[in-house]
């Protein structure tokens, strides 16, 4: 009888154990759950946001693109203007001296 007895108590206390590991695996599991449903929605955000920005820069490199041309004319421009002006005091230079002598 008394081993009846101890294996209905063993029985008893591991039913009550395996219930209430159950529960905290599901209070667990639950935790889980909602934590990545947040992920998602940040990684959908993240997504939209880095759709977006790819946006944005693809329209400032359209806008460097554009400017860069803008600078390139008025610094070739500017360039020409100088060197044509070095070159034309060099040559009265040469000028003169070749007439000197």
């Amino acid at each position: 009888m008394n081993e009846i007895l101890h294996a209905d108590l063993f029985f008893l206390i591991t039913a009550v154990a395996v219930i209430v590991v159950g529960i905290a695996l599901a209070a667990l599991l639950f935790q889980v759950f909602v934590i990545l449903r947040a992920v998602r929605e940040i990684v959908e955000n993240v997504r939209k946001a880095s759709g977006s920005i790819e946006e944005d820069f693809e329209s400032l490199r359209t806008e460097v693109k554009g400017e860069g041309k803008r600078v390139k004319t008025v610094l070739g421009l500017a360039l020409g203007f100088l060197t044509r002006r070095f070159l034309k005091s060099r040559v009265r230079r040469k000028k003169k001296i070749s007439t000197e002598e």
